[in-house]
């Protein structure tokens, strides 16, 4: 069964008006990935609106790392997946659903 949760992006202390849907597992990859960079649940909220944007900003920085690295993976293994079919299937190229 797939759970959805919603991830703050710099948590919900700092940016409520920020975050994503994510599966429950990625949620948990993501909240782990935040906590190295410093930004963690159990310290206080940022006393300043500064302090805030500091974590606001390692956040996204964060979160858009990982992104960037899905869609690499991604792009890998559909570009393997070209390969593969231009070896085996060169005829895919002429489909319909292979013209942009």
């Amino acid at each position: 069964m797939l759970i959805l949760e919603r991830h703050h992006i710099a948590l919900a202390e700092n940016e409520p008006a920020v975050d994503v849907t994510l599966c429950k597992n990625c949620h948990a990859v993501v909240q782990e990935s935040l906590r190295r960079v410093g930004v963690v649940e159990w310290e206080p909220v940022a006393d300043t609106f500064v302090e805030r944007q500091v974590a606001m900003l390692r956040g996204e920085a964060d979160f858009l790392q990982l992104l960037a690295e899905s869609r690499r993976t991604a792009a890998d293994r559909v570009e393997s997946l070209v390969l593969r079919l231009d070896k085996e299937l060169p005829a895919w190229r002429e489909w319909p659903e292979a013209r942009p």
